[in-house]
């Protein structure tokens, strides 16, 4: 009697053992499951940050100063941007859409007889996108696409020798761009077009 109870507890043991064991294993195997799931997902969504090249602004601030006070005072004119930070989203196999921000800023500088003239132009904006994806591969990705969106403008000078007009409340873009990527999820990317104040962009993208 004491032997069969014996090996009872033995033979419930074992099995106790064993259960936990085999659960063990189904956890593992289900969590093993959904990160290679996760690992092997594929990417939807794109994060992009770009320099503009050509900057549109320059000309508008120019524009905006009297001729000859251009001329006597040796006008120069330095530019920041347009910096563009672009977030996309697969919306239906080749189109996507997202939003893009972006920040310009010019300022001119001039001196004559000791006086120091200088004025700035300051640009935000919130844009809508969409693409439209016409080929694409493990490497690459080219699209055509067009944006609108709110424009804020904010124009300084020290005197008064400059049109007070800016730019107007609405942006656009428009454009032909494609991108490599030399990682699995990061690569480069660059835009011909009208892009929100420049004429190209050029940048780094991400895939997540």
């Amino acid at each position: 009697m004491y032997k069969y109870m014996v090996i009872t507890i033995i033979n419930l043991r074992f099995l106790m053992r064993a259960k936990i064991l085999i659960c063990g294993l189904l956890i593992l195997g289900i969590a093993t499951s959904c990160y290679a799931q996760a690992a092997h997902k594929k990417p939807s969504s794109k994060l992009a940050i770009g320099h503009g090249i050509g900057n549109v602004w320059k000309s508008f601030l120019r524009d905006a100063i009297n001729a000859d006070v251009r001329a006597a005072a040796g006008y120069t004119i330095t530019g920041t941007g347009p910096i563009n930070v672009i977030y996309e989203h697969q919306i239906y196999k080749k189109f996507s859409g997202g939003i893009q921000f972006s920040y310009a800023k010019v300022k001119g500088d001039g001196a004559y007889n000791g006086f120091v003239f200088s004025d700035q132009l300051t640009i935000y904006s919130v844009l809508a996108r969409a693409d439209y994806h016409f080929y694409a591969s493990k490497r690459f990705d080219s699209y055509i696409g067009i944006g609108g969106g709110y424009v804020h403008s904010k124009y300084q000078n020290n005197v008064n020798t400059s049109s007070s007009s800016v730019p107007g409340e609405f942006g656009y873009t428009a454009q032909l761009g494609a991108r490599y990527y030399f990682m699995s999820r990061l690569g480069i990317f660059g835009e011909l077009g009208y892009v929100n104040g420049s004429f190209m962009q050029l940048g780094i993208v991400g895939k997540f």
